[in-house]
């Protein structure tokens, strides 16, 4: 059998076809990656403000990059977090938060209702 797999007229078809493609891949130039998440330092910062009645003309006080309070413990340790660093967060695997939102829309998809 494993004769007939190495020395067969398919299987020297076949394997034609795998080396032509694996050339025309090797010629593919590889692509450029782009960064998707730059740290801009404070002072490169652009300023922004609450703006006023919904209004962008007029600005209201200066407001600061942040995360939530109720984020800050699970963030402990990062001085200037980023949300890059909530990414990290979320799909640690000591979060117990995805382990459990997971299952809940597992729930879901076969009993038709969450458990919460």
């Amino acid at each position: 059998m494993s004769y007939f797999l190495k020395n067969g007229a398919e299987a020297k078809k076949i394997t034609t076809q795998i080396a032509t493609l694996r050339k025309k891949v090797s010629r593919i130039k590889p692509h450029t990656t782009v960064p998707v998440l730059k740290a801009v330092a404070d002072a490169n910062q652009r300023k922004t403000f609450v703006h006023l009645r919904g209004s962008y003309l007029s600005h209201g006080p200066l407001v600061k990059a942040g995360f939530p309070s109720s984020l800050t413990p699970a963030l402990k340790g990062v001085a200037n977090p980023t949300r890059l660093d909530l990414a990290k967060w979320i799909i640690n695997e000591n979060n117990p938060l995805t382990a459990r939102v997971s299952a809940n829309r597992f729930w879901e998809k076969i009993f038709g209702v969450g458990l919460v």
